[in-house]
């Protein structure tokens, strides 16, 4: 089966297509991780998005949902080099074509992934269409020309009912795989938190639960009542696709946040983290083409969690939205920027208990330089019960 891209610029290729025959509009990012590409198809914030692996080989690990970051592939689809049809992994449990098949979705392999990937390091992300129907560019191109602004869409409500879930697993399987949770499993959890879920990723859930933290989910338009309901002991806002001025004028989520961090400790993860800027006034632009990876070098500004200032970390990422630094300066302190570019990548309240973070501390997949950020959230919260029992 044959399928064809075109790119926003007038870029034609084609290769050969696997899974499910369909035509598909969407924005073209590159991912340069060598591995966890399971994790990365799964990801809720890919939604709306073609992913372009700069990685050779895609798909000899085969599929097993115990790795899913959510219950279905998220990606629109994805370009590769080459694709493996069969899967050399003891825990595999599914082909990568089964898995696109299940998911109703296409990929293409045998296209110049590098010219590609040079591309939108040149130009930017493109908006693209994928298909495996039409093979006319002129045709392809008349269907992209007249397909609505990305940005505009509402992936959010999309994705969040494909999000945090993940198979149980026996002892023998979490064995050197997960850090899973002590506290959930025996009931003692130590503090109650609600989290507002725009496409939470699965591995967010399981260390927040990792934590002592037991973890209840609502979405960006919940009402105060429902919340309060809950009794949390702390605020979370979770990653997601899309673009956070999109969701924050079409949702209540500012007021949440701006209401809820006033009460007790907030912490946020990628979009969570443009969000509490926004809530505080802030602004967010979106970059030329994001951060989608697991090698992204993150330098700490600040002494945090045991980690020194100064101390380079190499973090997993995927945005397409940057806070901007001039817009939150009143408000917060820079704690941790990114080197590539200077962004920011970390933020930290200057009175109130508000922290978050724009790279992904729960690396599913990536290196676990930053796992221990976690532990911010965890001492604010027995920071604010601590001064309240006093």
């Amino acid at each position: 089966m044959r399928a064809s891209l075109l790119l926003g610029d007038g870029t034609f290729v084609s290769g050969l297509a696997h899974g499910t025959p369909s035509e598909r509009i969407a924005e073209l990012v590159f991912n340069t991780a060598m591995s966890g590409y399971e994790e990365v198809l799964s990801d809720p914030s890919y939604a709306g998005q073609f992913v372009l692996f700069t990685a050779s080989h895609i798909g000899n690990t085969g599929i097993t949902e115990f790795d899913l970051e959510s219950k279905i592939m998220a990606a629109e689809a994805f370009l590769c080099k080459d694709f493996s049809v069969i899967a050399d992994n003891h825990r595999s449990r599914k082909g990568l074509e089964t898995f696109l098949r299940d998911s109703g979705k296409c990929a293409v392999s045998g296209i110049d992934t590098r010219m590609l990937a040079l591309k939108l390091r040149s130009l930017g992300c493109l908006k693209a269409i994928l298909s495996t129907e039409d093979h006319d560019p002129e045709s392809l191109r008349g269907k992209l020309e007249a397909s609505g602004d990305i940005s505009s869409k509402d992936l959010v409500s999309q994705m969040r009912s494909f999000s945090y879930h993940r198979p149980r697993m026996s002892g023998s399987q979490t064995e050197g795989l997960r850090f899973t949770s002590q506290f959930a499993s025996a009931g003692r959890a130590k503090f109650r938190i609600v989290a507002i879920d725009c496409g939470m990723k699965r591995g967010i859930v399981d260390d927040l639960e990792a934590c002592g933290l037991e973890v209840h989910c609502v979405g960006p338009n919940a009402s105060l009542l429902e919340i309060e309901a809950i009794r949390p002991d702390g605020l979370f806002i979770s990653n997601g696709p899309g673009c956070p001025k999109q969701l924050a004028g079409s949702t209540r989520i500012l007021q949440l946040i701006r209401e809820l961090s006033a009460r007790m400790p907030a912490f946020g993860i990628c979009l969570g983290h443009q969000l509490i800027a926004l809530a505080y006034g802030g602004d967010t632009q979106k970059l030329s083409f994001g951060h989608h990876a697991v090698n992204h070098p993150v330098k700490s500004m600040v002494a945090l969690a045991g980690i020194p200032a100064g101390t380079v970390m190499m973090t997993s990422q995927n945005h397409n939205y940057h806070v901007v630094e001039e817009s939150i300066s009143e408000c917060f302190e820079v704690t941790h920027r990114h080197m590539n570019d200077s962004t920011v990548a970390g933020m930290m309240h200057r009175s109130k208990p508000v922290f978050s973070v724009q790279f992904h501390p729960e690396c599913n997949p990536g290196p676990q330089d930053a796992k221990s950020l976690f532990g911010i959230f965890v001492n604010m919260l027995e920071e604010k019960r601590h001064a309240g029992q006093n």
